[in-house]
């Protein structure tokens, strides 16, 4: 009976992390309190915080760092075994799975953004015309980055977005190293207000062949700069 108490106290600690870091209490990449801190915290013995945040650990949510603590790595279990995955894949397979869920989430976002996610968009527009005009290519990314993600989060729908924040990181990477060239850069300079204006007005047809003109050209882009 002991160890059925402590196994379910061990699995409570555990899911009490988890939402303290979907919550972005302790977002990706900063660390957890100390063990003390959660032993007060979660008013457990320090044994209990130890194999909770072992079981993390085993997930991948959480790294252990000599001498660093005890890192973020994930929001959840399931960004831990998609991280895992991505590790594995090529490229291609990446950019393969952003572009479908752009896709959709292009088709989502006609039918149930909101004014104020319009704004996010226009706003991310304006930033991205502006850095076109001063020939500033990171400025650029950034804000075309932040663009699809407001139009992902105008599909409201919540498993898409967790998706997809979970290729960001390796796709804005790989991005930047593809984005090398004034050909390559002129490529985003019209497709995005087409997208936006069709989002706009909940044209669903509209929106996703807009969304699949730019993929494509990107793809296009990324073969060529691959040789493939």
């Amino acid at each position: 009976m002991n160890t059925l108490s402590r196994k379910t106290l061990v699995e409570q600690v555990t899911e009490a992390i988890e939402r303290e870091i979907e919550n972005e209490t302790w977002p990706v990449g900063s660390k957890i309190p100390s063990e003390p801190e959660l032993v007060e915290r979660f008013d457990v013995s320090r044994n209990t915080v130890r194999e909770a945040i072992k079981a993390l650990v085993h997930t991948g949510v959480l790294q252990s760092k000599q001498g660093s603590g005890t890192i973020v790595r994930a929001r959840n279990s399931f960004s831990a075994v998609i991280q895992k995955e991505l590790a594995t894949q090529q490229l291609r397979h990446t950019l393969e799975v952003r572009f479908a869920l752009e896709r959709e989430a292009a088709r989502l976002a006609s039918l149930h953004h909101t004014e104020e996610q319009l704004k996010e968009m226009d706003r991310a527009m304006t930033r991205a015309k502006a850095a076109l005009e001063a020939h500033d290519v990171e400025a650029f990314l950034k804000a075309d980055f932040t663009f699809h993600e407001a139009v992902i989060r105008a599909s409201h729908n919540d498993l898409l977005i967790d998706l997809y924040g979970q290729l960001s990181e390796r796709i804005e990477q790989s991005i930047r190293e593809l984005v090398s060239t004034d050909q390559e850069f002129a490529i985003h300079r019209h497709i995005h207000t087409e997208l936006f204006e069709a989002i706009q007005q909940r044209d669903v047809a509209q929106a996703l062949i807009e969304a699949e003109r730019y993929i494509t050209q990107f793809q296009h882009v990324y073969e060529t700069s691959k040789g493939e």
